[in-house]
């Protein structure tokens, strides 16, 4: 009797503490297991992705390197992966390229640095992804 009588003269704040934390609660465990990459997050990937594609066999970049400037672990990790499973590829600094080299870049000072240094073939296009041979 003691405990049923307690319970429903204090079940207002249990109520409330519920309330309080339900909308947060339910907020982080839709952010931790059903996440939404943002508009900006999928440009910074892209070449992630892509890579993440081509060691899943859905696309071929043997005998192509990357040219990316700057933070580059998570492309790295593909890229280590890729060399793992046998494919000619790998990163090439943007100072070293010479004539010969067959490179994809995503970034538009990349690109800007091949257009404006070099002879160059443009090969395909995979939305930003733009392949080049140096001539």
């Amino acid at each position: 009797p003691y405990f049923n009588t307690t319970l429903r003269s204090n079940v207002i704040p249990y109520i409330f503490l519920i309330l309080l934390f339900y909308t947060p609660y339910f907020n982080t465990i839709g952010n931790s297991y059903l996440p939404k990459e943002t508009e900006s997050g999928k440009a910074f990937y892209e070449i992630t992705y892509f890579l993440k594609e081509a060691l899943e066999g859905k696309r071929n970049l043997n005998n192509q390197y990357l040219v990316y400037k700057e933070y580059n672990a998570h492309n790295r990790f593909y890229i280590n992966a890729l060399i793992e499973k046998g494919i000619k590829t790998g990163y090439k600094n943007w100072w070293e390229l010479k004539k010969g080299d067959s490179v994809f870049v995503v970034q538009t000072e990349m690109t800007d640095y091949i257009q404006s240094h070099f002879k160059y073939k443009k090969g395909n296009e995979y939305s930003h992804i733009c392949f080049y041979t140096i001539l």
